[in-house]
């Protein structure tokens, strides 16, 4: 079986690659130690024996003719809160991450995810969930994966990858994603709503406009409907 996590950016994906990572090696998988090009080697993976986890954040025409033999993890966040996200890690002011359609890129990933891999080829994992209930979270993505586990390996996992280590590694210039190599600058504290202190109100509409879809498939409430209460 091939697990891919195929979160969005800025959405916990690296958190969940960790988590998963964990649960495919102890049941004699391979986490494969490859950054570029992922794609080429989706079609060999998913026809491997033994099991093997890999990270995409987009999909690729690959998949299409072994989905019966990969399972998917993705995971999610506020798209506003992912902005504010986006432009700490790029030092932008988020009116430039908008300019740049780097978010509107990741809206669109989002949907092809969603139309193109199967409701029971797929687990979706909301940021929010993994900040307020990480235990639950981890065993739902743990019995989506049908790998045997102990309630012992999702404590130990998630205090191995817990915010305050991953932040130590990377500042210690140590690996982060667990595959060998270390991806400087990627941890931040990423807190639940910060837009609603962040962003202005063009920014807001600009957002929910085009990733409204985003919004309504995972139960972010717009602005309006939370102001208007």
């Amino acid at each position: 079986m091939l697990f891919i996590c195929g979160g969005l950016q800025r959405t916990g994906s690296t958190l969940a690659y960790q988590i998963m990572g964990d649960l495919v090696r102890a049941n004699g998988g391979d986490v494969p130690v490859i950054k570029q090009n992922v794609h080429y080697h989706i079609l060999s993976w998913a026809n491997q024996s033994n099991h093997v986890l890999a990270k995409k954040h987009v999909y690729t025409g690959a998949m299409a003719s072994v989905l019966n033999k990969i399972k998917v993890v993705i995971t999610v966040r506020d798209p506003r809160d992912v902005l504010c996200s986006l432009a700490d890690l790029l030092n932008l002011e988020t009116w430039e991450v908008l300019n740049n359609l780097t978010l509107e890129k990741i809206a669109g990933n989002r949907r092809i995810w969603m139309r193109m891999v199967p409701k029971d080829r797929r687990h979706i994992v909301k940021y929010e969930d993994f900040m307020i209930a990480s235990e639950n979270v981890v065993r739902g993505m743990y019995e989506f994966m049908e790998l045997p586990f102990s309630e012992d390996d999702i404590i130990k996992s998630l205090k191995k990858w817990s915010y305050k280590n991953n932040k130590e590694r990377e500042e210690a210039g140590r690996d982060i994603w667990g595959q060998g190599y270390h991806a400087g600058g990627h941890m931040f504290g990423g807190k639940v709503g910060k837009w609603l202190d962040r962003l202005n109100r063009g920014e807001i509409e600009w957002v929910e406009t085009f990733a409204r879809d985003w919004l309504d498939d995972h139960g972010y409430p717009t602005y309006k409907s939370l102001t208007d209460k």
